[in-house]
């Protein structure tokens, strides 16, 4: 094996010194946003037997297949249980990583400022901020940093062995997230690049494609996603194909201005903050132009093997999968999805800085360009500490979101303001009236303010909208528990873990309806569950004591 050269090796421990250094202070954030659903509230990571059912069943919502990435929960958890330094440790040192792998990568075609500079660019970009600092981004890192490695070893003549080391890490590319499927082009744009013939190489590929494909389709039970995509989380997916594929262009110039110019960067682009625009739309023109005419210049540029043209062409290819241009994915637009992308256009400012012959304005503009970054990077990273925070600053960028407004409203709720949450959520159900999540959140507001009535009608409502909504009807059965109405509360825990065995609030609250309805053998079968998921709740302690008197 031949070791980097000495200042190559240099300049990549600054990186990863640099990767580390611009994240170290969320070592001390808590879980945020999606992490209380992967994390907090997920009992599946719980136990040992997390690790064998990372492999064998779905992860939430029940058509993704991230294997590595809920190991790598499983593995924390046994660590530390919730202890949120370590799952942020492991964000900030893939990233590292991943800018380490990245400036290797483009070390074999480039020179080493030039891929010194655009993986510097890349580990302080802000739009990462979300994928690093949001424990759930994971999937994307694991990804990146297994997809660069099965690049890295692709390109590679010295080592015999690079062929099934680039096809095993393209393998674990792939169980940690599912877009990393476009490694396979992005393989074959930058071999083209570099003026070589991978045919028989890129058929070899193959081989951990349809050996992901089986595990997933053992697991999941589809080869592609079989779930309903929410309307407000992903509002063009059920819309024709032209209709969404022009609006899907559209933002995905969006992501193009948001990497070259990361102006006000944001959580949550769900509905309404984006609305679909019907076909011909004149808002639609300049989008539509813009990216055509980079497509355009991607594929000429490419074509005669100019630098630029390679990396237009791996912003394009990364995002073919993610951009709902092809397929509508759960998404309509997130910042953690132009985590791989971003490399194309920190590459083409790579590019466009380093046709100044004036090396010290050069070098000026650069260290200018990265401070910008490393300060915005900063300075949004604060308000990932905690959802308070996230979601307070979240309503003054995107008050019109529907999900800003309910994430708002469980604030408000949390200083009992329950008249300025109902407020917020009033705007919310104008927008979308039938919305089982806005009415759970009203419900919610109703049972806070003792208004027992009102609170069953609105989960009742959100369940007729929604009867999968469990969160609805884990309320309904703790409504109906605290009134005595033990039959009835059992019959909605047992309609919860009809559905997920596992959920802990059903679990409780069957525990103490079979309590309470004197029925032992049932008590002992949901107890055995609730010690073996290491479930922790406030009532558990009040409900031993009536479960021991029951068994002496």
């Amino acid at each position: 094996m031949e070791f980097p050269p000495l200042k190559d090796r240099s300049l990549s421990a600054l990186l990863f010194v640099l990767s580390i250094g611009m994240y170290i202070s969320t070592l001390s954030y808590g879980f945020t946003y999606d992490d209380l659903i992967h994390i907090v509230t997920n009992p599946y990571i719980r136990s040992w037997s997390g690790l064998s059912g990372a492999f064998s069943e779905p992860m939430f919502p029940g058509d993704l297949y991230r294997p590595l990435v809920v190991a790598s929960y499983v593995l924390s958890y046994q660590l530390v249980e919730l202890e949120p330094l370590l799952y942020h440790g492991v964000n900030i040192l893939a990233h590292a990583f991943v800018v380490i792998v990245l400036f290797s990568l483009l070390r074999t075609v480039f020179s080493s400022s030039f891929a010194f500079v655009t993986s510097l660019l890349f580990a302080l970009h802000p739009i990462h901020t979300e994928t690093v600092t949001n424990i759930s981004g994971r999937a994307e890192l694991f990804a990146a940093l297994f997809g660069l490695l099965s690049l890295l070893y692709a390109v590679r003549k010295d080592e015999k062995r690079s062929t099934w080391l680039s096809l095993t890490f393209f393998f674990m590319a792939l169980l940690s997230k599912e877009s990393a499927l476009v490694f396979f082009p992005l393989l074959a744009v930058f071999a083209y690049y570099r003026g070589a013939f991978l045919a028989t190489k890129l058929i070899t590929y193959f081989l951990p494609l349809l050996a992901y494909l089986s595990l997933r389709f053992v697991a999941v039970g589809s080869l592609l996603g079989g779930r309903t995509i929410d309307a407000i989380d992903n509002p063009i997916a059920a819309l024709p194909f032209f209709e969404r594929a022009t609006n899907a262009l559209c933002h995905l110039f969006h992501y193009l201005s948001l990497l070259f110019v990361p102006r006000e960067l944001s959580a949550d682009y769900s509905f309404a903050h984006i609305v679909p625009l019907p076909l011909f739309h004149s808002e639609m023109l300049l989008p539509l132009i813009g990216i055509v005419v980079v497509f355009l210049l991607a594929c000429v540029l490419l074509f005669y093997r100019k630098r630029e043209g390679l990396f237009l062409a791996w912003f394009f290819v990364a995002f073919s999968i993610t951009a709902n241009v092809i397929i509508p994915i759960g998404t309509v637009f997130a910042e953690r999805l132009a985590y791989l992308p971003s490399i194309g256009v920190v590459g083409v400012l790579t590019s466009l800085l380093f046709l100044l012959e004036r090396r010290w304005f050069r070098i000026s503009l650069i260290s200018l360009l990265s401070l910008v970054f490393a300060a915005k990077g900063v300075l949004y990273q604060q308000f990932w500490e905690n959802n308070e925070l996230l979601f307070s600053r979240q309503f003054e960028v995107s008050p019109q979101s529907i999900k800003t407004k309910l994430n708002y409203a469980e604030i408000l709720r949390s200083h009992q303001q329950h008249e300025q949450a109902r407020e917020v959520l009033s705007e919310a159900q104008a927008l979308v009236p039938r919305s089982a999540d806005v009415l759970f959140v009203l419900g919610l507001v109703s049972l806070d303010v003792e208004e027992m009535s009102e609170a069953k009608q609105l989960f009742q409502r959100a369940l007729r909208e929604n009867p999968d909504h469990l969160a609805a009807r884990n309320a309904l059965a703790r409504l109906y528990l605290n009134q005595q109405q033990y039959s009835e509360a059992l019959r909605e825990a047992q309609g919860i873990l009809a559905r997920n065995p596992y959920d802990e609030k059903a679990l409780v609250t069957r525990f103490a309806c079979a309590l309470l309805l004197q029925d032992a053998a049932l008590a002992q079968k949901t107890l055995h569950t609730i010690e073996a998921l290491k479930i922790k709740n406030r009532d558990l302690d009040r409900l031993m004591k009536i479960y021991r008197e029951i068994v002496q």
